[in-house]
């Protein structure tokens, strides 16, 4: 059977709220509140996915000012996200190699594929499966087979597919 790992990236709407600080008020105000989502909400998770890109902000929805007196802004911005569903097949990158498992990443969720799922080789700095040598970072084919959404962090336990 044949298949191909297709990470399913959507395109969405997301409201985002950050402070503002008063030395960013200048002529490129829009272009330091997205720099600022940027370093405060790309590479998080959010319960409707893991934010891999803001792409840009569609509109200012509010600008207030909280009880000490900062600058709240709010503001709908157009993001890639990545929502990890059990059955999805993705390639990812091996970060680690143990006795009891394989750390792999995709877009920065950490996925486990435990031993007792899978049958390969384990050697000190690599594993061998499926005939084929594999090191810390390769790309690797997995399934999701579980996942975990607690305080923003999407971590999966994941399986080795077979290749033809």
């Amino acid at each position: 059977m044949k298949y191909r790992c297709i990470s399913i990236i959507k395109m969405s709407t997301v409201v985002l709220s950050s402070i503002f600080k008063p030395e960013y008020l200048t002529r490129d105000y829009k272009s330091n509140l997205l720099k600022l989502y940027k370093e405060q909400y790309e590479c998080t998770g959010i319960d409707i996915g893991y934010i891999v890109k803001i792409l840009k902000i569609i509109d200012i929805i509010s600008t207030n000012l909280d009880n000490n007196s900062q600058i709240v802004v709010e503001s709908l911005c157009s993001c890639q996200i990545f929502k990890p569903e059990i059955g999805m097949k993705v390639t990812c990158t091996i970060n680690m190699i143990h006795v009891n498992g394989i750390f792999v990443n995709k877009y920065d969720i950490k996925i486990l594929v435990p031993s007792s799922n899978n049958d390969y080789e384990y050697n000190n700095d690599s594993f061998k499966f499926n005939n084929k040598k594999y090191k810390v970072g390769d790309n690797l084919d997995i399934e999701i087979i579980n996942i975990r959404y607690d305080k923003s962090v999407y971590s999966c336990i994941g399986k080795l597919i077979l290749k033809d």
